[in-house]
């Protein structure tokens, strides 16, 4: 039983953070390159994508 709610926890997380990064993926890239005009705001991208994939799931979802 704990097992199983550890892993329903875990994929919900996931799925919700993943949900979370293509909703944002655009407004998120459009502020990039308006900060950084060079081309390293795609590998600042895909460590935003990263790092809000990693809170996301690190923080869980609440089941009550």
């Amino acid at each position: 039983m704990f097992f199983t709610l550890l892993v329903v926890t875990f994929v919900l997380s996931l799925l919700v953070s993943v949900i979370l990064v293509r909703a944002f993926n655009q407004p998120i890239e459009r502020i990039l390159q308006r900060i950084i005009a060079d081309a390293i705001h795609d590998a600042w991208l895909k460590y935003l994508k990263f790092a809000i994939c990693v809170v996301g799931v690190s923080s869980g979802v609440r089941i009550h």
